[in-house]
């Protein structure tokens, strides 16, 4: 399972890889004192920052979280529905929607190899984001760290014990919005040097509060949706297929056999939780913007039937389900629902850019 993100590229030189046995030695242990929620979503990146906010006792949601990001707006397909394809953007994009939600954000993505298949961290870099990290868990401040658990997801690092990440991933199983002391079913330490992060690292940082004028936001908000909706966006990683085209694209991959089962089922599981809250966030800010509320509503609309025809996709293709597709009526009828979820879309796009401009 992997989210993909294209950054800046690791400029730092390579001193060579050691052991694990000869590599620096860190003594001692920090912790955040403050309990933590798992994250309690696909999308890995949307569910440690919702945990991240509540950290620091800002109230959000998952819906809050994907809407201000952006994340609820992103349509987008690998080939071969490779799982890397929901999440395949550059990460720092998402700042200034994230930071909207009260923090000062920083989103550092660092690529230190075109190899997608190699994990291989370079160890200079592992030994600077480590620094980096045990000085915000001193602070008092936890973060998220991309590749911190036993695939390349997000998790919560909470605190560090030697030369070792203490987080909180989906392996920490808890009811939605329960949370965790440090003490609680604590996961196995991540050793600095074995993050299962292929081809470059990735990480979260919420630091002060700062003001936010929110219809100013609002109108960033519906501007970067239009971008990411409609593909028009440099962030999305080369080789993908963004925007709501990509639904066709899907499911012309499905009907040719080109689609992985496994991948094909994973986007189904990431696009409806996305789409779900796209729907409910454009409900929300038909609430605040009078001007824009009748598009944004039906904009909302057009996403809750999205995400319901991927409700009943993700009954014909369960996540992780069987190795090979299933039978070519039911393949033709997913295809179907996915043009569907594409013309819905791009419906829901010329809503947003209606309402866009009226803010």
């Amino acid at each position: 399972m992997r989210d993909a993100a294209r950054g800046r590229r690791a400029s730092p030189g390579r001193r060579g890889r050691r052991e694990v046995s000869e590599a620096r030695n860190w003594k001692g242990q920090g912790l955040v004192s403050k309990g933590v929620m798992p994250p309690s979503t696909r999308v890995s990146l949307v569910g440690v920052l919702r945990s991240l906010l509540a950290t620091r006792d800002i109230e959000s949601d998952l819906t809050d979280v994907a809407g201000m990001s952006g994340c609820a707006f992103m349509v987008i397909v690998a080939d071969r529905l490779a799982r890397s394809g929901p999440t395949a953007f550059d990460w720092t994009v998402l700042k200034e929607g994230v930071q909207g939600l009260g923090l000062d954000t920083e989103i550092v993505t660092v690529w230190y190899s075109d190899d997608l298949e190699s994990a291989d961290v370079p160890e200079d870099i592992a030994e600077e984001l480590f620094e980096r990290v045990r000085s915000e868990v001193d602070a008092g401040r936890c973060c998220a760290l991309w590749g911190a658990t036993d695939v390349p997801e997000f998790g919560v690092v909470y605190g560090y014990r030697d030369d070792c990440y203490l987080v909180r991933s989906y392996r920490s199983s808890v009811e939605d919005g329960g949370v965790l002391g440090p003490d609680d079913s604590p996961e196995q330490p991540v050793h600095y040097l074995r993050l299962n992060a292929p081809g470059n690292l990735g990480a979260v940082f919420l630091g002060d509060r700062v003001e936010v004028l929110q219809d100013r936001v609002d109108h960033e908000i519906l501007a970067r949706a239009v971008q990411f909706l409609s593909g028009r966006h440099a962030c999305f990683t080369p080789g993908m297929w963004p925007g709501y085209g990509a639904f066709v694209i899907w499911a012309e991959q499905l009907q040719t056999g080109k689609a992985d089962a496994t991948g094909n089922a994973y986007t189904a599981d990431c696009l409806w939780e996305m789409q779900g809250h796209a729907a409910r966030f454009c409900t929300r800010l038909a609430g605040r913007n009078g001007r824009a509320a009748e598009a944004l509503r039906q904009a909302g609309t057009m996403f809750a039937n999205a995400h319901n025809r991927l409700a009943s996709y993700r009954k014909s293709f369960p996540f992780p389900g069987s190795e090979a597709l299933p039978d070519e009526e039911t393949v033709s009828s997913g295809a179907d629902l996915l043009r569907e979820c594409g013309d819905l879309n791009r419906h829901a796009l010329r809503l947003l850019e209606s309402a866009l401009g009226l803010l």
